[in-house]
């Protein structure tokens, strides 16, 4: 089917094959031709970029504000759920958000951050809530988690 169809942007004459697929169209192409949609999609994405870039520098205070508390809310939701439904460290019972992090129970946090491509707790945060909380984590203070890795360290220079 080699029939000719005229581009209402450009004006040109052009096969039925430089047309893409359209259903909601009668003749089931678009109307117009591939190359005008492509440029027509240039200029859309270069002034969607440029709306873009000057809404985040007139809004970056606003913007920041929100992503910090969208971080926070992810954190003590995965804080609640590692220290059994509250805040506090599992083992001796720290409340304090400032000193508490996510401990790997398996003392296999690097080679975890190595997978993740990423050392930001917030990232880990996030990756811990997308994947449903696995298991192998728990809630510790800095200094619970501290003395386990400590300990950890020992127990594995006397092997």
């Amino acid at each position: 089917m080699l029939e000719d169809k005229k581009c209402p942007h450009c004006g040109e004459a052009k096969l039925i094959s430089a047309f893409y697929n359209d259903r909601s169209q009668n003749t089931g192409k678009s109307v117009w031709c591939r190359q005008c949609h492509s440029n027509d999609n240039k200029k859309y994405k270069y002034n969607r970029k440029e709306y873009y870039q000057t809404y985040r520098k007139k809004n970056r205070k606003s913007i920041s504000r929100k992503n910090r508390e969208r971080r926070k809310a992810i954190k003590i939701e995965v804080l609640t759920y590692y220290g059994n439904g509250k805040i506090c460290c599992v083992i001796c019972g720290e409340e304090r958000e400032a000193c508490l992090s996510i401990d790997h129970i398996n003392e296999d946090g690097a080679n975890h951050r190595r997978q993740l491509k990423s050392g930001y707790a917030a990232h880990f945060h996030e990756w811990l809530k997308h994947e449903n909380f696995p298991e192998g984590y728990q809630t510790l203070c800095m200094n619970c988690q501290w003395v386990k890795h400590r300990n950890w360290q020992e127990a594995e220079e006397e092997i």
